[in-house]
């Protein structure tokens, strides 16, 4: 009975205080709209409940999590400020007890939370970098068409982009020389035809030269090399369109980073209990050494069974494996 009477006391402080644990949400975009405000409103509202049910199911902070990138585009930074001003708006004006109650479930509901908003924000990421060159490609035509505004999107674009006509490069954009290296004045008024014996490797030449010759517009993937040697993995998206009165081709660069790569099924990986226990808070954030704290085993073993993960993952990095196991 203890945990039902601090649950509802926790709850009457709460309803009191509404307005004032609302208001950590002017962090959100687009704060002060109606629409804003009603899915803040809903969003607290489901937070409070949770936190509160008899019995207790963190899992339901993913849900909150999915939400809230589902709604906004937050940076995993600011998300964190979010949960940092709700925690401490939440606990305030509470008594020793109350707050010996409810930390345990705030910091469980949070981690979720942390991970279900990783999980949407990566599948929304992925979803709109597939659709990233062709409607880069067609904003292009349009500015193209209606002779506003091309050189300023041309320029602006984080995707690599090479203008030409009939192989010979018109111009490049600034992200052609960030990931790749090459200036403009080593690209533009060069054969494409020639760059290509140059920068592809050998297997992939004809693949790419059969592709530059064809007027569809059209997807494919291949891989080149920047200045300095590095082999990079691209998906290459071609259209042709006409720019100042002529016929000029469009091709949009978007390197296939670890990021993009498939990874393996959870069925395929099988991980000990132990394992998914520290995927699991590794992708809530947590440190190698809060790890080990949190589930009373020492750092070297924490190591070990990182590891051992990233062996099954078939990843080198944190990132990759939190991306794993927000897809899981």
């Amino acid at each position: 009975m203890l945990s039902m009477n601090i649950s509802d006391q926790i709850s009457a402080h709460w309803a009191a205080h509404r307005e004032e644990i609302g208001l950590v949400w002017y962090l959100l975009p687009n704060q002060g709209q109606p629409s804003t405000n009603e899915t803040a409103a809903n969003l607290q509202q489901q937070i409070t409940s949770y936190l509160l049910m008899t019995p207790f199911a963190p899992e339901a902070g993913r849900l909150v999590g999915e939400q809230l990138a589902q709604q906004f585009h937050l940076s995993i930074e600011k998300l964190g400020y979010l949960q940092g001003l709700l925690i401490e708006q939440l606990l305030l004006g509470l008594d020793e007890a109350q707050t010996v109650w409810l930390t345990p479930r705030l910091t469980a509901f949070w981690a979720e939370m942390t991970v279900g908003y990783g999980y949407q924000a990566r599948k929304l990421y992925l979803a709109e970098q597939g659709q990233l060159p062709k409607k880069l490609l067609t904003d292009l035509q349009q500015a193209a068409e209606g002779k506003q505004h091309f050189a300023a999107l041309f320029s602006s674009t984080y995707s690599p982009v090479v203008l030409h006509e009939n192989g010979r490069i018109l111009a490049i954009n600034k992200a052609v020389t960030q990931i790749f290296g090459y200036t403009a004045d080593e690209l533009v008024g060069q054969q494409i035809q020639a760059l290509v014996s140059a920068m592809a490797p050998a297997a992939e030449q004809t693949h790419i030269l059969k592709h530059i010759t064809a007027e569809l517009t059209q997807t494919y993937q291949t891989k080149c090399f920047s200045k300095d040697g590095v082999e990079i993995a691209l998906e290459v998206t071609t259209k042709h369109i006409i720019h100042e009165g002529r016929k000029v081709c469009l091709i949009v660069l978007r390197p296939l980073t670890d990021i993009f790569k498939p990874l393996p099924e959870s069925e395929e990986v099988n991980l000990t209990s132990r394992q998914q226990e520290v995927l699991h808070y590794l992708a809530a954030g947590m440190s190698d050494k809060e790890i080990a704290t949190t589930l009373h085993i020492s750092l070297p073993t924490v190591k070990h069974h990182k590891q051992e993960i990233f062996n099954k993952l078939q990843v080198t990095t944190r990132i990759e494996a939190a991306s794993w196991a927000w897809q899981g």
